[in-house]
C-alpha cells in the first residue's frame, strides 16, 4: 500500500487570502462608484470634498482605480494558483496590497 501524502495543495492554503481580497475589492469598487455616479434630486452643498454623487468629475478617477483594483485582484488569484515555488506569504501580501489600494482609491476618488 502506498502512503498518501499529507501535504495539502497550495490552493487550499491560499483561498482564504483570495476570498479576503475579493471581498475587499468588491466593497472598494462599490464605494468608488457610490462616490462617482451622479445622482439626481436633492441639493449639493458647496463644500470640499463634494458629497457622494454631486460631482461627475469623479468618473474618470473611478474608472482608473477600478481597473487597478481588478488587475490587483487578478494578481492575487494568480499568486494563489501559481505552480511556481512562491513563498507562502505572497497571497497574504497581495491581499494586504488590495486592502491598501482600495483605501487609497476611495480617498483619491473622494478628492477627485
Amino acid at each position: 500500500m502506498r502512503k498518501e501524502s499529507a501535504r495539502r495543495p497550495r490552493w487550499s492554503l491560499a483561498w482564504p487570502w483570495v476570498a479576503l481580497a475579493s471581498i475587499v475589492a468588491l466593497i472598494g469598487l462599490a464605494g468608488l462608484w457610490w462616490l462617482a455616479i451622479p445622482r439626481t434630486g436633492g441639493s449639493c452643498f458647496a463644500i470640499y470634498p463634494a458629497p457622494p454623487g454631486c460631482s461627475d468629475s469623479r468618473i474618470p478617477a473611478a474608472v482608473g482605480w477600478s481597473v487597478g483594483l481588478v488587475v490587483l485582484l487578478g494578481v492575487n488569484v494568480w499568486a494563489a494558483l501559481s505552480r511556481h515555488r512562491l513563498r507562502a506569504g505572497v497571497p497574504a501580501l497581495s491581499s494586504l496590497a488590495t486592502v491598501v489600494v482600495a483605501a487609497l482609491a476611495y480617498r483619491a476618488v473622494l478628492y477627485a
